[in-house]
């Protein structure tokens, strides 16, 4: 009887995926693919809380406002249309699957680079307060 262990089904023999996660690289946030570093999916919950946070918008008012665009954005995913969304990028749907209970859409983002302060003083972007 043999004691190494080996994978039994098809799913343990195939390689983990890649995910994406969030690094911290000079302050700011980046996307790294290392999956040594693979922390939790943004849930709707935590958005909130994030933008409230940064904005200082009572929970009872960002809320209905967050939910509104959050719905528009996905009626337009399912419309097919592009999205120019800065500074988050612009977003097309490449494609998209049927199945039985959910539309699966793969979709194709274009993030702007982020400026570091190297960048602003080269281009002559100085904060003069």
């Amino acid at each position: 009887m043999s004691t190494d262990k080996t994978p039994s089904s098809k799913t343990e023999q195939r390689a983990p995926r890649a995910k994406v996660m969030a690094a911290e690289i000079d302050g700011e946030d980046a996307v790294a693919t290392d999956p040594a570093e693979v922390v939790e999916e943004l849930k709707r919950r935590d958005l909130i809380d994030m933008i409230v946070a940064e904005t200082g918008v009572k929970k009872k008012f960002a809320k209905p406002v967050i939910d509104a665009m959050l719905a528009q954005m996905g009626a337009t995913l399912a419309e097919g249309r592009p999205m120019n969304l800065p500074p988050m990028g612009k977003l097309r749907v490449n494609r998209s699957t049927e199945t039985e209970g959910a539309t699966t859409y793969f979709c194709r983002v274009r993030m702007p680079k982020l400026k570091t302060e190297d960048d602003a003083v080269e281009s002559g972007e100085t904060d003069v307060s």
